[in-house]
């Protein structure tokens, strides 16, 4: 077993309260919140400037701060009872009768006084097939949930009842995200509801006190307390931590991604099964991590696959809630937190749990530093296409017992048709395991894209727990049905184990004179191709390029560049592609890295090499001529070997060179020509290099 760093007394007693369930924060039990001095209205929070703020530049119509809860009731219920409980917690509770203005140039809520009646729908679905019930209450609730709000007009909290059958009912609640977090929903919300119900349908008086404190009054205090000079030596570890952090993750995306930020969004339920979770824990409880922090690593480790990146950030949210006042508090009190993970030095997993419970806790102990100003102060490079810092997020909140049988709850389980991140995985710990929705943008990823990122998560995580001794980079990820199709995948009819340029010559035999390439209105046949390729290798071999060398090309979208790249794989080099529209500066740094043998250009670009000492060979017009006559020696290929060299776009840091074999891209092609098989005078637009 590693060794545990040595905990300071304060993050000692950090991680006794985390682990025993109370959660992140410090009780400032001796600071006491007063009432407001005006009843009139009041500041923003910290928390709710960012989402007033990112509400205002959001896309018309897109409810990007929409949240949702449903509540689960699995016996008879009394429906006027739910109603007279709603209404009894919007007047107990400032927040949820609370509307936003602007006045005096600044953002400001306006508590309003409580309704006599709360209005709620109500929708009787027994009479429909009972298998069509449960889609079209989600088809209900998502419309419900898609609808935005009017900040200034309110109310900011909408809910449907849906009656499934006698004993089956959900309610739907929808929330502007000014007057709701998650901490809200599970640990005052929901007690308190199921509470006042059940002394209604009694006929007895609210068991509860009356709130201690309201939000508005939180928000004029947090503002007077906290300003820049209490925050200093917060905001000295806050800059310690993220200088020079990425700004961004370079992972594989589906489409490209778009200049300004969409919001769009769509969710994919996500689930870790009962005795993984288990594992987990027993491996926390070794390494004095939570549940939670397990989960970081595990996910921190696949991104780190994913992207071949040694340092990353993950966002997360704390409940906001240090002091006792608060505990009973409604309202959005959430901080999020940008969790930056090193992993260099290709860690074990269970150092990585090592550095993730380190990071974990010094953020913890410097999370009263808003969002807001980390942003302001730290100012991260703008870039209106990502959020700063970080782009996924990830979240878990334990498990909850209800104080009745009968209710249950699952939150953000409804389509509002947005999302805040690239992706955020948001997940309860249930008595079945750890479930919940995953969000992400679809604008940028497709819903098969997560559901492997999800399977590659648990995948990933179950070798960590069977081994946390094996290195992070060692560690599968294959879901057994990824594995199955791997070593069982695809067979190509055709003899032995071809290479890419064999598939080629192979159709160049059954159809000579067939078109295999347009270029400027010319077409050029199989044969032409062929025979020019040949030409080509014959003259590379001549230069003394060897097989399994690496060959560059720069050069502009021509017949040249096929030729050239049919070429190299004859001879049994590796293609090192190379984008002319790329700067020098990066173009001379991958030649570099690379090495090759030779360099295949234009006469115009040439001179971005200038300072290169290698060989150049120009592609330009009237090349051909000078290839001698004839084919290069036949070269036996392994399927296994190097076919490209293609490196990463280098946003995050230095460019990494990624190798692609025979065998992967014949296995792609061949994946490609079953499920999508092409007819006569049909034409394909790859999306890979």
């Amino acid at each position: 077993m590693s060794d545990v760093p040595q905990l300071t007394d304060a993050k000692r007693k950090l991680l006794e309260k985390y682990l025993g369930g109370s959660g992140p924060g410090r009780a400032e039990a001796q600071i006491q919140i007063p009432p407001r001095p005006s009843k009139s209205f009041a500041p923003l929070s910290f928390p709710q400037e960012q989402v007033w703020l990112h509400s205002q530049l959001a896309p018309a119509g897109l409810p990007v701060y929409n949240e949702t809860l449903t509540i689960h009731r699995h016996g008879p219920l009394n429906v006027s009872a739910v109603r007279r409980s709603l209404t009894e917690i919007v007047r107990r509770h400032e927040i949820w009768r609370t509307t936003f203005d602007v006045i005096d140039l600044q953002p400001v809520q306006i508590v309003h006084p409580p309704a006599t009646d709360f209005e709620m729908p109500i929708v009787d679905l027994r009479k429909v097939i009972e298998s069509s019930r449960q889609k079209d209450a989600m088809r209900l609730a998502s419309d419900e949930a898609r609808r935005p709000f009017d900040l200034k007009a309110g109310p900011l909290l909408r809910a449907i009842l849906v009656q499934h059958s006698d004993n089956e009912y959900r309610l739907f609640m929808t929330f502007h995200q000014l007057i709701f977090d998650g901490v809200t929903a599970y640990q005052v919300f929901l007690p308190e509801f199921i509470s006042i119900y059940e002394a209604f349908v009694q006929n007895r008086p609210v068991p509860l006190p009356e709130p201690g404190v309201q939000y508005a009054d939180y928000a004029v205090w947090q503002k007077s307390r906290l300003n820049t000079e209490s925050l200093s030596s917060q905001l000295d570890y806050w800059r310690r931590t993220l200088a020079g952090t990425p700004q961004s993750l370079d992972w594989p995306q589906d489409r490209p991604r778009p200049p300004v930020q969409t919001h769009r969004g769509e969710i994919l339920n996500a689930a870790l099964p009962n005795d993984l979770v288990s594992h987990l824990k027993t491996l926390g409880q070794a390494e004095r991590t939570s549940l939670f922090m397990t989960l970081v690593a595990g996910l921190g480790a696949l991104l780190h696959r994913y992207t071949g990146q040694d340092d990353l950030i993950l966002g997360t949210p704390t409940a906001g809630r240090s002091m006792p006042q608060l505990e009973h508090a409604l309202g959005y009190f959430l901080n999020f937190l940008p969790l930056r993970i090193d992993l260099s030095g290709n860690p074990t997993f269970r150092e990585t749990l090592g550095r993730v419970r380190n990071t974990v806790f010094d953020a913890l102990s410097c999370d009263d530093v808003p969002f807001t100003t980390l942003v302001e102060k730290l100012r991260p490079a703008a870039d209106p296409s990502r959020n700063p810092f970080f782009q996924v997020a990830i979240s878990l909140e334990p498990a909850i017992t209800f104080a009745a049988s009968g209710w249950s709850a699952t939150q953000s389980d409804v389509p509002t048709g947005a999302s805040k991140l690239d992706l955020y995985i948001d997940v309860d710990e249930t008595p079945n395991g750890i479930a919940g929705p995953v969000a992400y943008n679809p604008d940028i990823f497709d819903a098969g894209t997560i559901a492997r990122l999800v399977g590659h998560w648990r995948t990933l995580l179950g070798a960590a727990v069977a081994d946390p001794d094996r290195k992070i980079s060692e560690l599968p990820i294959l879901t057994p049905g990824e594995r199955h199709q791997v070593v069982t995948g695809p067979v190509l009819a055709s003899a032995g184990q071809p290479s890419i340029h064999d598939l080629f010559s192979e159709q160049c035999s059954r159809k000579p004179n067939a078109v295999a390439l347009t270029h400027n209105g010319i077409n050029f046949t199989f044969s032409q191709v062929e025979d020019r390729s040949d030409g080509l290798a014959g003259y590379l071999t001549a230069l003394g390029v060897l097989p399994q060398a690496r060959v560059a090309v720069c050069a502009e979208r021509s017949l040249a560049t096929i030729v050239a790249l049919l070429a190299i794989l004859k001879i049994g080099a590796t293609y090192v592609p190379l984008d002319p529209n790329h700067p020098a500066e990066r173009l001379n740094f991958l030649l570099q890295d690379a090495q090759p043998a030779v360099l295949l250009t234009q006469r115009k670009l040439a001179r971005k090499f200038s300072d290169q000492p290698l060989k150049q060979v120009l592609l330009d017009e009237g090349w051909e001529s000078n290839l001698p006559a004839g084919s290069a020696a036949a070269t036996s290929i392994d399927p296994d070997q190097a076919a490209y060299l293609i490196y990463t776009s280098g946003s995050t840091g230095v460019p990494r060179g990624v190798l692609g074999t025979h065998r992967a891209a014949i296995n792609r092609f061949a994946w490609m020509w079953e499920r999508f098989p092409f007819q006569p005078g049909e034409v394909c637009c790859h999306k890979t290099n």
